[in-house]
């Protein structure tokens, strides 16, 4: 065989390898489908209490994947059944459904679309206040105490108005404190705390009594501070000179919930 021959051989054969290696890269990099496992990327997060709780199923973005993977599973959307009055124990059915468009743009192919989940992990509401731990329901109370320190200012001006901006709490002291036993199951237990705010604005003094609520009292120990809200007590005149904030509050609430008050 001649040099030239030869050489003409070696460089087509190096072609061809050249265009084997790069078809392949090719491949890898854009026509291979590669499995995305959309479960293991979900995340699953409870609502309620043992008995009436719902499961919310979303991605997790604190995975660490690549931009790509990011913006299909964007476009996941779960389903769970059933996902009413869920008790610890329940199996859910979870689904997911997919752009097929991006998932065909980006040579995805979808995997673990289903996944059976066994409920656990549900708190239980307590029976009576004596159930309640002692150092929890501190907590719970003094979390109702911080929202009058953390609202006051909001308080006066909702429930009382005026323009004026000098506005002082100069006292604020609790009247009544009680444990509310929902009838329903469909409603959490709470704990509320009644009042007596006294205001100063501008010259101005105002009395005013004010109920906060600290709703989602269960054996999960976890005080909702997001979840805690306030509103005016409209006690009569007879309420407010007899100090009959029990009286009050049972006519409020008695026919949803039992009321244990608290002495602390």
């Amino acid at each position: 065989m001649s040099e030239k021959l030869k050489n003409k051989l070696i460089y087509f054969i190096s072609l061809a390898i050249m265009i084997v290696v790069l078809y392949g890269i090719a491949y890898m990099s854009f026509m291979r489908k590669v499995d995305v496992n959309v479960m293991e990327n979900a995340k699953f997060e409870y609502s309620g209490e043992n008995g009436n709780a719902t499961l919310t199923v979303t991605m997790d973005d604190s995975s660490e994947i690549n931009q790509r993977t990011a913006a299909f599973l964007e476009t996941v959307e779960f389903e769970a059944s059933p996902n009413t009055e869920l008790s610890n124990g329940d199996v859910v059915h979870v689904t997911a459904t997919y752009d097929e468009a991006t998932a065909e743009e980006y040579n995805f192919n979808p995997t673990h679309l289903s996944e059976d989940i066994k409920v656990s992990g549900l708190p239980d509401q307590y029976s009576s206040l004596k159930q309640i731990d002692k150092s929890y329901l501190s907590n719970i109370l003094e979390a109702a105490d911080q929202y009058i320190d953390d609202h006051a200012t909001e308080i006066y001006r909702t429930e009382v108005g005026g323009s004026s901006e000098r506005i002082s709490l100069d006292k604020s002291r609790v009247v009544y404190s009680a444990f509310m036993k929902s009838k329903n199951s469909e409603n959490s237990d709470r704990v509320i705390r009644i009042y007596q705010l006294t205001y100063t604005a501008g010259e101005t003094q105002t009395e005013l009594y004010y109920l906060v609520c600290v709703p989602e009292i269960n054996d999960s120990d976890d005080v909702a501070e997001q979840d805690i809200y306030g509103l005016k007590a409209y006690l009569t005149d007879d309420e407010k000179n007899n100090r009959q904030y029990a009286e009050y509050v049972q006519r409020l609430y008695q026919e949803q919930y039992t009321i244990e008050e608290i002495t602390k």
